[in-house]
């Protein structure tokens, strides 16, 4: 069901109390052994949160931060039906009362993230403008529709402009988490998911090198404290011939 108010918490249900349902064992021994560990993108409230709820896993992540492992959260490139009314900030406060519900205990989100990964592009683009244009008119077809509202969850509500791009390091940096925003996605064309359709949609998804990109130069800089790069300015980290974005630097 359409809701226009941000959501406030997120709660597993068992006979109509908030249960916490054990991990799988295979699910913590993955943590433990990982080298890096990244949560995201996905749904927040219907994939991401939910997962945490399950007992054990914050646990593990909370050891594999304090151990020195990279946990990174990567947040979606745009809002969706289910952080639409959220800015970062607020929907970092939703994971915690979600966990807090949960577990009986106040939980924060910096105590098993170490780093995050927000997309924020450039809303000066005439081609984003126009993705975003499109997407609230096919939205508005499809709340007047009641039957439809299922396809309105993966449609884009909006981008992370709701805050400052200083607003953001800083909420991020006072909890003593690493933030790395920049334009880490791109407009692609795909085939269309209706059944028997030729058609083409135009869909904004993270480019896969610039993370992997990201990461190996986060996990460089956090063994040696220093880094120094010397290297082509080429499409695998920004446009060709043209000079890198400070986020991303």
């Amino acid at each position: 069901t359409y809701n226009p108010r941000p959501i406030g918490r997120v709660t597993l249900r068992a006979h109509g109390r908030i249960a916490a349902p054990p991990a799988e064992p295979q699910a913590l021994r993955a943590i433990r052994e990982a080298k890096t560990i990244l949560i995201g993108p996905g749904s927040l409230s219907t994939s991401l949160i939910p997962n945490l709820l399950v007992r054990g896993i914050v646990r593990e992540l909370i050891a594999a931060k304090r151990s020195g492992v990279p946990v990174i959260w990567v947040w979606n490139t745009t809002q969706d039906i289910e952080t639409h009314a959220h800015t970062v900030a607020s929907a970092v406060v939703q994971i915690e009362a979600s966990l807090s519900a949960t577990f009986g205990r106040p939980h924060r989100f910096e105590e098993f993230v170490s780093h995050v990964i927000v997309n924020v592009p450039d809303l000066k683009s005439s081609v984003l403008s126009e993705y975003r244009e499109a997407n609230q008119r096919h939205l508005q077809e499809i709340l007047r529709d009641p039957k439809e509202i299922h396809k309105a969850g993966k449609l884009t509500y909006g981008f992370w402009e709701k805050e400052t791009h200083a607003h953001m390091v800083r909420f991020f940096q006072d909890r003593g988490v690493k933030v790395y925003s920049g334009r880490f996605a791109d407009l692609i064309e795909v085939p269309s998911r209706e059944p028997g359709s030729l058609e083409r949609e135009t869909h904004y998804r993270y480019r896969s090198s610039r993370l992997a990109w990201l990461v190996v130069l986060q996990q460089l800089f956090d063994r040696v404290g220093k880094l120094f790069i010397l290297s082509d300015m080429d499409a695998s980290t920004t446009p060709t011939r043209q000079p890198i974005s400070r986020p991303m630097a």
